[in-house]
């Protein structure tokens, strides 16, 4: 099977520096470059003959405007799933961040990043994320199979949970995650939970980490 993530194109909260967050704001959608950055992923993925079986997308309207120019023409029913979504946080959402950080000292701003607004009022711990990234590998291993090629279409920071779980890291890494950038796997599924397979790499490749060549 190939699982190939996705981020969406550029939002207004992006060029805003907002925290978007989970918020349903009409206001955070894609902007003008955002849709030519999904239509050169699109071509992108016509170019290398790379054809989706299936998407799954968050349904917030940044993502769902991404994926629906990337499904244009492939006669693929979108399936959305809140699994998908960006991180909930809380009070900060559709917050500048120049807003957001004046609202606290700089010492608990600091901490603040440091437990990546988990403990901001109303938001969702790492703890939340980690268990939801894994609730939608673990959807997409046990309803897929080798053949299909799976598009997963969703956002900057909900993914770096989604690939510490396809890489089965107990670390959490930091990513700068650019815009339409694509991480790209492929996986044996009969292998994937023999122990005894799980030293070797001939089973799971990347085949792209964070790769936005489509729009350089």
């Amino acid at each position: 099977m190939r699982i190939i993530l996705i981020r969406h194109g550029q939002s207004t909260g992006n060029t805003e520096r907002r925290f978007q967050g989970q918020s349903k704001d009409p206001r955070f959608h894609l902007t003008e470059l955002g849709k030519q950055q999904a239509r050169k992923l699109k071509q992108r993925f016509i170019n290398e003959n790379i054809a989706p079986t299936h998407i799954y997308s968050s349904p917030l309207k940044r993502v769902k405007e991404t994926a629906e120019i990337i499904a244009d023409g492939t006669n693929i029913a979108i399936q959305y799933s809140d699994d998908l979504q960006e991180y909930g946080l809380g009070i900060l959402t559709g917050m500048s961040i120049e807003e957001a950080s004046n609202n606290y000292k700089e010492s608990e701003w600091e901490q603040l990043e440091i437990n990546e607004y988990g403990t901001v009022e109303g938001a969702e711990t790492i703890e939340e994320k980690l268990r939801r990234a894994k609730e939608i590998i673990n959807r997409v291993i046990r309803e897929h199979n080798d053949e299909h090629t799976v598009f997963l279409v969703c956002h900057g920071g909900f993914l770096q949970d989604v690939i510490a779980n396809i890489l089965e890291t107990p670390k959490r890494w930091r990513i700068s995650i650019k815009n339409t950038a694509i991480f790209d796997f492929s996986i044996k599924l009969d292998e994937w939970a023999k122990k005894e397979s799980f030293k070797t790499n001939r089973f799971w490749q990347i085949n792209s980490f964070n790769d936005h060549t489509h729009l350089l």
